[in-house]
């Protein structure tokens, strides 16, 4: 299969560049994350499932560039990758692009603050203009290959990471547990999204990722080397994340709140407290009880956030999307539906009744089918975690409680699931506690995952109903569970 892949993926990128660029791109990459695993996990560790994922996600993201390249060629690039794409790509190509061109482009009539694209889109696009002009300057194409080979070997790195948590967790510590997340990883259509489509995602959930590495090995040993990791490497994220994303920066307080919420409960449970615990606790709760300024300015720049992704979401969301609407409820609504909206993400059905075919929303729709097959593991894990909560361990119930928060940031600010996907390494770290082998476990997945698809159903159901009104839509809606029944219940009768 892989060998196919391969081969795809080199005759298509020739056809669409004509020219060895992209695959030399690609097997420099493949061949820097071979090199590089090394520093994500020990010498005497096995490393069949770095080498499986480097080679695949190498390979198949070279395939998808290829393809993507093809469509951009003949129905162009705000339609096949979106207008964020377009641009970025655009800009990042140009050699002319300078500081007084995004001036122009992005504060025209604007104030800086309100200008939701200035700060967080000007040091990637500089940064990538430089790359760009440097390899246009020894002669290399500038296409999209560049910048996607980058993105695939962060992609690859954020893989290792995922490994080096899941091998420094007990509980997760086993082969069964990477194959796992080997498969579920490799099949996330958000990640596809972030290797095949120039974005700067993947040094998001990079960057992301070492941050979340960082405070699971500070909770894990609690040593002085491992505090000072975490407190440069916190430090650094602070002051730099809002280049990255707007907003990102004051997120590191859902890192802070989960670690807080873990060590009150370990002193509670276990009745005593560590020398780490007197002195970081109370000087973080110090900072949150009595740093008024700094709870208002993180909320008034949470509402400031808030109210430029809504503007920018009018822009673009189609008329009566279920997201927009959302966006324009009340905020206690929103705490609610958001959380529920990013789990339950609709497929953007409307997006594929345009004459061409966007990327963007194929792997927006795969990434809410993955949603929907791997629910239940979330759901079954927490579960079973409620029935056992004295037993939890530490690394677990921090990552619980920073999914929560996180996903509740994402869903009250932009309710963007290309923005929930850069915390998406907490929850496949989350749902690889599944354990597959169990029979018990293996026919609740299946019950669940059918209670699942009847609300989807009804969702669905619903969302036509109100959205177009067309009696053949609905019945269209109602018959084809009818015949899904009849066809089983058929074969039940033939088979016996």
């Amino acid at each position: 299969m892989i060998k196919i892949i391969i081969f795809l993926g080199f005759l298509i990128n020739f056809i669409a560049y004509e020219n060895f660029y992209s695959a030399i791109f690609f097997f420099s990459i493949f061949c820097i994350s071979r090199l590089t695993i090394n520093i994500f996990l020990s010498r005497n560790e096995n490393r069949d499932t770095e080498k499986d994922l480097a080679l695949w996600l190498s390979s198949f993201f070279y395939l998808l560039t290829g393809i993507i390249e093809l469509c951009i060629i003949n129905y162009g690039s705000a339609e096949m990758t979106g207008p964020d794409a377009f641009y970025f790509f655009k800009n990042a190509s140009d050699p002319t692009w300078n500081l007084k061109t995004v001036v122009y482009e992005n504060l025209y009539g604007s104030s800086i603050t309100e200008s939701s694209g200035f700060k967080e889109d000007f040091i990637p696009i500089l940064i990538w203009n430089k790359v760009y002009g440097f390899f246009q300057y020894l002669g290399f194409s500038p296409g999209r290959y560049l910048g996607l080979s980058v993105n695939t070997l962060f992609m690859i790195w954020t893989s290792f990471i995922g490994l080096s948590i899941i091998r420094s967790t007990s509980d997760l510590n086993n082969k069964r547990t990477e194959n796992f997340y080997k498969i579920l990883f490799s099949i996330n259509g958000i990640y596809w999204m972030y290797g095949a489509i120039f974005l700067r995602e993947a040094i998001i959930i990079f960057i992301v990722s070492i941050l979340l590495k960082i405070w699971i090995d500070w909770i894990q040993k609690k040593s002085f080397f491992n505090l000072i990791k975490l407190g440069v490497i916190s430090t650094l994220y602070y002051i730099g994340a809002d280049y990255l994303r707007g907003g990102y920066s004051i997120l590191i307080g859902a890192f802070l709140a989960s670690f807080v919420f873990v060590e009150l409960y370990k002193s509670f449970y276990d009745k005593k407290i560590n020398i780490f615990q007197v002195f970081s606790v109370p000087i973080i709760l110090a900072i949150i009880f009595f740093n008024t300024d700094l709870l208002n300015n993180s909320f008034d720049y949470f509402v400031l956030r808030f109210e430029s992704y809504n503007k920018s979401s009018e822009l673009t969301s189609d008329y009566g999307s279920l997201g927009l609407v959302l966006l324009q409820q009340p905020f206690f609504v929103r705490i609610f539906f958001s959380v529920f909206y990013m789990l339950f993400m609709p497929i953007p059905i409307l997006n594929f009744s345009q004459s061409y075919i966007s990327f963007y929303h194929i792997f927006k729709s795969v990434y809410a089918i993955f949603n929907y097959i791997t629910i239940p593991f979330l759901i079954i894990n927490l579960k079973n975690t409620l029935s056992y909560f004295k037993r939890i361990d530490e690394t677990k119930l921090f990552l619980i409680v920073l999914y929560i928060l996180t996903t509740f940031a994402i869903g009250l600010t932009s309710l963007e699931n290309r923005h929930y996907g850069n915390f998406s390494l907490i929850y496949l770290l989350l749902i690889s506690y599944f354990n597959w082998e169990i029979i018990i476990l293996r026919n609740e997945y299946k019950r669940v995952l059918s209670y699942l698809f009847i609300i989807l159903y009804l969702l669905y159901f619903a969302y036509v109903f109100l959205k177009f009104k067309s009696l053949v839509l609905i019945l269209i809606f109602l018959l084809a569970p009818l015949f899904i029944f009849n066809f089983v219940k058929k074969e039940n009768t033939r088979l016996k």
